[in-house]
């Protein structure tokens, strides 16, 4: 019968939970920072409507403009609110995408770098070392939103 020395198994399993606590801080750091770009919980809603601005600015360009918005439920919605007729809108949802698919990756590689630094450290000060780091270079990007400038970390 092998002998473990109970002490390495606490000190393990309260490792796991610093490193845990840790990725999900820069989870949480992530999804605000991503909240500076798209509202959080609309992501199937602005692809329908990027899909529909595709749709659309390709009518136009073909010179088969459409002569109506039937088949287009969010421009017809949304047009005179956010943009004064349904090309301008169409040509502001895939900008805006564009500036999405630019800045979503870069969220992306900075945190899971940071959660698998935190995973593999080897102490609190390593992990915390490593937050500082990556909450960091997440709050770099983009402007925080007014309702949240003044939270902290």
């Amino acid at each position: 019968m092998m002998n473990r020395d109970p002490t390495k198994i606490v000190g393990r399993k309260k490792m796991d939970v610093r490193q845990g606590r840790g990725t999900d801080r820069i989870d949480e750091k992530a999804e605000e920072v991503r909240a500076r770009f798209a509202t959080p919980g609309k992501h199937v809603i602005y692809d329908k409507k990027l899909q529909e601005a595709q749709k659309y600015v390709e009518a136009v360009n073909s010179n088969k403009p459409p002569t109506d918005l039937k088949k287009f439920p969010y421009l017809r919605k949304e047009v005179g609110l956010t943009a004064p007729t349904p090309l301008e809108l169409a040509n502001l949802w895939i900008a805006m995408n564009e500036s999405w698919d630019q800045v979503s990756p870069l969220i992306e590689e900075i945190s899971l770098r940071g959660k698998y630094a935190v995973k593999s450290a080897k102490s609190q000060d390593e992990i915390d070392e490593i937050l500082l780091n990556t909450l960091d270079q997440l709050d770099a990007i983009g402007e925080p939103r007014p309702s949240m400038i003044g939270k902290t970390r």
